[in-house]
């Protein structure tokens, strides 16, 4: 299945809402690590982190259907480096490269935006989906 994908920064309380049902899915967060383990992370905290400048959330789109999201973490402003991470939120769209292409627009747009030097992401090694992505 080919689709376009594309990322839309998380700004309403429904694009936050959808972010936190995936995030409270254990597929999901057994992945990402803190603050999102046990699927503890809220709104509230997402909110927070967007105000002080630490994250940004993304929705991911394939032909306009959210079907994942991603995120950049721990921004730095002074040492001008963040983390990124992903997730699917969909697994209908598992295998098809839609995170891939969604990473690469994550990263685009934190350079470019943010002015970051470098992104650092990492894969653990139960999730083997991720593993072709970095």
């Amino acid at each position: 299945m080919e689709c376009k994908v594309q990322i839309y920064i998380a700004e309403t309380n429904k694009q936050f809402s959808l972010i936190e049902t995936w995030l409270a899915q254990e597929r999901i967060w057994k992945y990402l690590g803190p603050p999102f383990t046990n699927g503890a992370y809220k709104r509230i905290a997402m909110t927070v982190a967007v105000n002080m400048g630490r994250s940004k959330f993304f929705i991911v789109k394939c032909d306009d259907v959210s079907v994942g999201l991603g995120g950049i973490s721990n921004i730095d402003h002074i040492n001008k480096c963040a983390n990124c991470w992903y997730a699917l939120g969909d697994v209908e769209y598992a295998g098809k490269g839609v995170m891939r292409t969604a990473c690469g627009l994550i990263v685009d747009w934190s350079f470019e935006h943010l002015e970051l030097n470098s992104i650092y992401a990492w894969a653990v090694a139960p999730n083997a989906p991720s593993h072709s992505i970095l």
